[in-house]
């Protein structure tokens, strides 16, 4: 077996207590408890706060409560380390102090662990543990990170707007059905510079949400545009500057966001939501179903805003759907 952490330390087994695992107690989360691994006659664990902490705030104990020696990092780095010996009840706690608030964290060590050498059947238990619990770690965060991303969705519809087409501001090669549905006149037909319909309603400052049906369009772009270009698409033979119609695209499979960034590069979106925030200026896209950020790029454009429309030439449509369908 390779060595480990240092020359003639069996190969260091990492069993991680991690914060995201547990609440939060107090302002603190619970510090990271990690087995490096044998040394002389115990085991060395090592302690990281979720935050740095003034010296002195984590406090070792062993199974039977009492303290442990803690050894600071090197080099000044949060965190501390101790050596867990035979006799200490197999089991030792880190606790971050702050105040009156405290988070701890603990770990239980098997009593045929700590004999030298070591057995094998011993070690590849403790190695589907520490490997079992990374993989909830790991599952853990991915599902924290999702709820996360959908009450940020979430947040983004309840600025929800209701939209709808303006007749007067389309494209002569677009038909609008509805005031919520445009299409091609002539699918199939090569891409005419400058298609693009617009919604009546303009925004100037604010938080403002709107959902578009896209069906199964092999391509589109959704976005918003400055007035002065809306008062003139329909004489237009020509595309807009993209900083002056900041937009998300969508052709062969793939997402494009000029001057912006993609939490997604490819993939199919039915339902596609825009937050427009001019408070913070930036312009978010949202997979409605999914319930996740397709992407977000900052605004370099002001003043009264409308969100554009522009179908692909395949002949199929988009439609504004009513927030909360």
């Amino acid at each position: 077996m390779g060595s480990g952490l240092a020359p003639g330390i069996p190969t260091p087994l990492l069993l991680l207590a991690l914060s995201t695992l547990h609440p939060i107690i107090g302002e603190l989360r619970e510090p990271l408890l990690i087995v490096e691994g044998p040394e002389r006659d115990g085991i060395r664990l090592r302690c990281l706060p979720a935050r740095p902490l003034p010296p002195g705030r984590l406090l070792w104990s062993d199974g039977h409560g009492r303290d442990l020696p803690a050894i600071p990092e090197a080099g000044g780095s949060p965190g501390s380390s101790a050596l867990l010996r035979p006799g200490s009840g197999n089991a030792a706690a880190c606790r971050a102090q702050l105040g009156q608030g405290g988070a701890q964290s603990a770990v239980v060590i098997a009593g045929a662990l700590f004999p030298s050498p070591w057995p094998r059947a011993p070690l590849l238990l403790l190695l589907l543990l520490a490997l079992g619990l990374a993989l909830a770690a790991a599952l853990r965060l991915r599902r924290d990170r999702r709820v996360v991303a959908q009450e940020h969705f979430r947040r983004a519809q309840s600025h929800a707007a209701a939209l709808s087409l303006d007749e007067r501001c389309s494209h002569p090669a677009l038909l609008i059905r509805g005031r919520s549905r445009i299409l091609r006149r002539d699918p199939g037909s090569r891409p005419c510079p400058g298609a693009l319909a617009v919604a009546r309603e303009g925004f100037s400052r604010g938080k403002h949400y709107w959902e578009v049906e896209l069906g199964d369009g092999g391509a589109w772009e959704l976005g918003v545009l400055r007035e002065e270009i809306r008062d003139s698409i329909r004489d237009s033979l020509r595309d807009f500057p993209e900083e002056e119609a900041p937009g998300l695209t969508y052709s062969q499979g793939e997402f494009r966001l000029p001057g912006g960034k993609l939490e997604r590069n490819s993939g199919r979106c039915r339902v596609l939501g825009v937050l427009l925030d001019q408070e913070r200026c930036v312009l978010e896209f949202f997979d409605a179903e999914e319930k996740q950020l397709l992407g977000s790029v900052p605004l370099k454009i002001s003043g009264n805003l409308f969100p554009f429309f522009r179908p692909g030439s395949d002949g199929n449509g988009l439609g504004i759907r009513p927030v909360g369908v």
